[in-house]
């Protein structure tokens, strides 16, 4: 086994696993959750373990522990009768949430020692399917991970706490709704909170915080720059009429704020030239983003975000050279893909937020947002792929923006986000007026 090696607050992450049996390691991305809870279970001498995660990771925690303890697990993946066939196996299983739920009474059936949550935010829905399955899990030691665990609202933390510790937020998200959200009173969504304080102190006993910053010390600095542009006049048009009908469609009507953002993916859209492709393939932003990846210091690796799987290929039609991840890309060559970056036989990795939970991608020294979320964990996820341990070299993030368009407005929203972390800040409603308004 390699030396351990390991950080102050990955010790200290493990005492407290190995203490109280529960935790959700609400450590931001980058911070070595993965080796953490594999040392844990080890030094709690746990056999029979069973590990949740995205499909995309499964490989993941093979590579971590082959890595670190010479022996691979078992992945729980193939056809139906095969995986049967895998769930007689002692050891560890890592299966994806997908696959969890449709063997569910296999996984049920037997007496685990722990089980860990990769990426939990997969269970913050608390009426989806995987969540009820989630909960019908149990074992001596559970672990739950997610670097960023609040981001949306506190009703993200319901799901993961009950199934750490299943009285600790009233065992009824109905219950923990109606004794801690407010309500609007003309549809039903939530508005607000109230005794957030009560919330904290019910789960502070499960939920380890930790900040990257606090704890990586010695890692390289990173910058952050907005490379902003002008819209071209087809750009500005197309841009201009979209926004003007989901003025028309929007103000002076009650709608949802969820609502309304899923409407202004339109916007967001035609910034990165998605309804201006055409047949002169006109996008801008597209055309910036090859002039600075073509400026890299020569051996220098760059990571591409966008929330839209059409922008991640008209870009591939572009830069054909570059190896490509969105949520249709199968698990092997995911793998491949990652293995070839790493190893810096290709330059250049594009894809959309599928590329940025829990991939260990040190070897970019560059991170290129062609539109960000509207979420801060996400757009702290895609930074951490490069920005982590293990990381050696000054990471530059270049966020591109349009300007006098709703990229400008997202990008405020997540410096709000950033300020008000801990509060769980939100999207309102006069933020979808001034992007309607711009």
């Amino acid at each position: 086994m390699t030396e351990l090696n390991l950080f102050k607050h990955q010790l200290e992450g493990i005492a407290r696993i190995k203490e109280s049996k529960r935790c959700l390691l609400a450590w931001e991305p980058g911070c070595a959750k993965t080796r953490t809870t594999l040392e844990a279970l080890r030094a709690l001498a746990c056999e029979r373990v069973l590990v949740v995660a995205p499909a995309a990771l499964l490989s993941v925690w093979h590579d971590e522990m082959m890595k670190w303890y010479a022996c691979a697990p078992v992945l729980v993946r193939g056809t139906r009768a095969k995986r049967a066939t895998f769930w007689e196996l002692s050891g560890t299983l890592v299966v994806s949430y997908e696959t969890l739920r449709a063997d569910i009474l296999h996984a049920r059936g037997i007496s685990w020692d722990a089980i860990v949550l990769d990426e939990s935010y997969k269970i913050q829905n608390p009426r989806s399917k995987i969540t009820k399955t989630i909960l019908s899990l149990s074992a001596p030691v559970r672990v739950a991970l997610n670097g960023v665990p609040l981001s949306n609202s506190w009703a993200d933390l319901w799901a993961v706490c009950t199934w750490l510790d299943p009285g600790c937020l009233y065992g009824s998200f109905w219950k923990f709704r109606a004794i801690h959200a407010i309500l609007n009173p003309y549809y039903p969504a939530i508005v607000g909170w109230r005794d957030v304080e009560g919330i904290k102190r019910r789960t502070e006993h499960l939920i380890s915080w930790k900040r990257k910053e606090d704890v990586l010390k010695d890692l390289p600095p990173i910058s952050e720059q907005v490379i902003s542009f002008d819209l071209s006049k087809k750009e500005r048009e197309v841009y201009d009429l979209i926004r003007d009908e989901l003025r028309v469609e929007l103000q002076g009507e009650d709608v949802p704020v969820g609502n309304a953002l899923v409407k202004l993916l339109r916007l967001k859209q035609t910034t990165n030239g998605l309804f201006a492709f055409g047949e002169d393939k006109m996008s801008s932003k597209l055309d910036l983003c090859l002039e600075l990846l073509s400026s890299l210091p020569a051996g220098a690796s760059a990571l591409v975000f966008s929330s839209f799987k059409e922008t991640i290929n008209e870009l591939h039609k572009r830069l054909p050279a570059a190896l490509k991840i969105t949520g249709d890309t199968g698990a092997v060559e995911r793998e491949e893909s990652v293995r070839l970056f790493q190893s810096g036989a290709v330059r250049t990795l594009i894809g959309t937020d599928s590329v940025a939970f829990g991939l260990n991608l040190q070897a970019a020294s560059y991170v290129l947002n062609l539109d960000l979320p509207y979420s801060y964990a996400k757009y702290q996820q895609r930074i951490s792929r490069a920005h982590r341990q293990g990381q050696t070299r000054p990471v530059t993030v270049w966020n591109l923006q349009a300007n006098k368009s709703v990229d400008f407005h997202v990008a405020k929203i997540l410096s709000r986000k950033m300020v008000m972390a801990d509060e769980a800040a939100g999207i309102t409603r006069e933020d979808i007026d001034e992007i309607l308004n711009t």
